[in-house]
Formats: C-alpha cells, structure tokens, sequence
C-alpha cells in the first residue's frame, strides 16, 4: 500500500484543464512563446505553467525548442486526423 501512495504523490493532480485550455489559445495566437510570457497571459505562476506545459509535452500535444538557455513551446505543424483545434478541449491527446 505504501508504494502505491508514494507512485501517486510523484505523479502529483492532474492540470487544471482552464489554465491548459488558456495556453494551449494563447499558443495557437502567438505560435512561439516562452513560460514567463504564456505565465503572464494565463495569470498562473511559471511553476504552474511549466508542470502544463510538461504534461502537454509528453503527450505530444506541445513541442519544445531551446534557444540558449530559453524553452519555447508551440503547437505541432500537424493537428490531429480530424483537424479539430486542441483548445476546443480535444480529450483524444
């Protein structure tokens, strides 16, 4: 029982699906951005941005370039088979 709890606490909650939907619009607006600038439009800390953002990440829904030390995301040139928009809140990715 122990290992089970500890498997959940380093997966930590699962991402408020408004601040995702807020940066997944903002990205699709400005198609390139770093975490302090979606931070500021979103009106979340850039913690909380970046745990979004990573969560997005890994299930290919963002892409990450690195510019120096700066970690820019954006949305894939590819959208999913049936070309719906992630903000509209796509549950598929």
């Amino acid at each position: 029982m122990k290992e089970k709890i500890q498997l959940e606490s380093n997966r930590g909650p699962n991402p408020d699906p408004q601040i995702t939907k807020t940066i997944l619009k903002f990205l699709e607006e400005e198609r390139l951005s770093y975490i302090l600038e979606i931070a500021g439009e979103t009106g979340s800390d850039r913690v909380t941005v970046l745990k979004h953002l990573e969560k997005l990440k890994e299930k290919g829904i963002v892409e990450e370039e690195r510019k120096g030390n700066m970690r820019l995301f954006k949305l894939p040139e590819k959208r999913n088979q049936d070309g719906d928009n992630y903000a509209e809140g796509n549950k598929d990715r």
